[in-house]
């Protein structure tokens, strides 16, 4: 490690002081939060099969959608393409890995995620799209921005990216329509999703972004154990490696307390250099000026397409298109399966003329075969082997 970048010794003036005070008290605070336990338990879970020592910056990372169903772990072969979904990039420093922010490497990367279907939508082929409408995609058939987008939808599944990354030639890709419904006088909305069968088709393994061999570590060094993992800070690691080792960086105190996940036993100057690779990563929020007009007329266009070909009726789907509303008598002559729940002996529990208002949308899902038993409010549910990414029309600027 160069000498610039941590000293043997360090001399803190009053200022200096006041601001480690302030981090410590910082850190202790986010640490006993709920939050901060169940985050930590997460990466605990999602990184199990991973063997080498490794280090994440975890800022504005979203691993689950519910936090009652524990992740599934992913590969070690698939530390690359998590690294990718959330804008970093992954590299071995010496005896470990360290998963830092980079700037996008794409267009595509360079969308909020509520706008990356959109923006893979522009420049996906006419081809591409067929086959995505028409009985699905095999993952390793997806060409890189196809996978960006499929990355982004694998969060999603019930068990987060690894139930897919376990047997991912199981999985396809294809394009689903959403229809939901509002009763002005009913609680709640009524989905129903307009698809075509998946039709099982040859597939081979996925191309995945290399994964860096690492070095053992030399017994002669200085080593620091993280066991299976803790999500911490830059201070607080920072602050355990001086105490531990009697090392001392020199490190911006606006990333202080930026959060870090680290896992396994390090070379103690290996950590201490990924630490400061983390800490030198543009921390900025990239933002493109999408051409909302062009996103939404590739948005209508395929809109259109789904809609004939998966029979939403026409009636239906103008209403929607036109943010009219429909009576429910006209609507529960097209889904009367969608609103069993509602029926009574005399009828249903709604006005026949109460209005029924409608957001239909694209969605990217990943389907894999069976079905998965998930918690669900206290209790269970069984919910198809499946990962949804939706997708609104653009209406105004990126959100």
């Amino acid at each position: 490690m160069s000498n610039h970048k941590y000293i043997a010794a360090i001399v803190l003036g009053l200022a200096a002081l006041t601001s480690v005070a302030l981090a410590q008290n910082a850190a202790s605070s986010l640490k006993q939060s709920p939050m901060w336990v169940d985050k930590e338990e997460m990466y605990v879970n999602l990184l199990e099969e991973v063997t080498s020592p490794i280090i994440i910056d975890v800022a504005n990372i979203s691993l689950a959608v519910d936090l009652e169903n524990k992740l599934h772990p992913i590969p070690q072969t698939w530390l690359g393409e998590f690294a990718l979904t959330y804008a970093r990039d992954l590299k071995a420093q010496g005896t470990g890995l360290v998963v830092y922010r980079v700037p996008p490497a794409s267009v595509i990367a360079s969308a909020p995620r509520g706008r990356v279907f959109h923006t893979w939508l522009l420049g996906a082929t006419s081809e591409q799209l067929d086959k995505l409408l028409d009985g699905g995609m095999p993952l390793s058939d997806l060409d890189s921005n196809a996978s960006y987008v499929s990355r982004n939808a694998m969060r999603s599944h019930p068990f987060g990216m690894g139930a897919i990354a376990e047997k991912p030639e199981d999985f396809q890709a294809r394009i689903i329509l959403s229809l939901r419904m509002t009763i002005s006088s009913a609680p709640g909305t009524v989905s129903k999703f307009f698809e075509k069968p998946l039709t099982p088709k040859p597939s081979r393994p996925m191309t995945l972004k290399p994964v860096p061999e690492v070095k053992p570590i030399d017994a002669s060094h200085q080593v620091i154990d993280w066991e299976a993992g803790h999500l911490t800070t830059i201070h607080e690691a920072v602050t355990r490696i001086n105490r531990e080792c009697g090392l001392f960086f020199n490190i911006d105190p606006k990333v202080w307390d930026a959060p870090i996940f680290i896992k396994g036993k390090w070379d103690a100057e290996d950590l201490a250099e990924s630490i400061l690779i983390i800490a030198d990563a543009p921390r900025g929020t990239y933002r493109r000026g999408d051409d909302v007009s062009a996103l939404s007329d590739a948005y209508d266009a395929l809109l259109d397409k789904a809609s004939n070909e998966f029979g939403v009726p026409d009636e239906i789907y103008k209403a929607a298109k036109e943010g009219q509303s429909l009576p429910f008598e006209t609507v529960v002559k097209y889904f009367p399966e969608s609103f069993a729940h509602l029926k009574t002996e005399n009828g249903y529990s709604v006005g026949m003329r109460d209005q029924v208002s409608f957001d239909l949308g694209l969605m990217y899902n990943i389907v894999g075969p069976g079905t998965v038993r998930v918690k669900l409010g206290g209790g269970e549910a069984i919910t198809p082997n499946a990962a949804l990414l939706g997708a609104q029309r653009p209406k105004t600027s990126a959100p």
